[in-house]
């Protein structure tokens, strides 16, 4: 009879090369891209592995202080970007939440629903590298850094270089 859990690699290489096998090139790379840029702009030093669940097959979350600051979720062929949100941080969030695209950040945030432990965990799609800068606003949002806002209420992006909106 075989084991009822899911199978997850030991080492962070042997979760690399799950994570190639599920989302296959060029995914793979927008992926990575994704994860060492948060690493890099974030401070994020912890990574760690969980095996999925109904939703993804393999869970990568970047840890902040012995916190989750955000997971990525890995799945056939895509990958989604998993934003938690406690009691705080939707507070703080829904007082400025005009200033993000309606499109990008505020649809899905408004879709997912809060947990019975109070925490809201809101997924965002990837795969199109126009999402990019929104999602980055959002995390500096949440890590509490600065000027977090270089997207428009509109969801125009001024440091995109196109500045088009998404």
């Amino acid at each position: 009879m075989l084991p009822r859990t899911r199978y997850l690699p030991d080492t962070d290489e042997e979760c690399l090369a799950y994570a190639y096998e599920l989302v296959q090139e060029p995914t793979y790379g927008k992926f990575l891209s994704f994860l060492h840029e948060i690493e890099l702009r974030f401070g994020v030093k912890e990574r760690t592995w969980s095996a999925g669940d109904r939703f993804a097959r393999l869970y990568c979350r970047l840890k902040k202080n012995g916190r989750t600051f955000c997971a990525f979720a890995l799945d056939a062929d895509k990958f989604y970007l998993a934003v938690y949100f406690n009691a705080e941080e939707r507070r703080r969030f829904e007082a400025v939440r005009n200033d993000f695209s309606r499109e990008v950040i505020q649809w899905p945030y408004d879709f997912c629903p809060v947990r019975a432990n109070g925490i809201q965990c809101v997924y965002y799609h990837l795969q199109d590298d126009r999402v990019k800068e929104h999602i980055f606003s959002l995390l500096a949002f949440k890590a509490g850094k600065g000027k977090y806002s270089g997207i428009t209420a509109t969801g125009g992006c001024e440091g995109c270089p196109s500045g088009k909106s998404v």
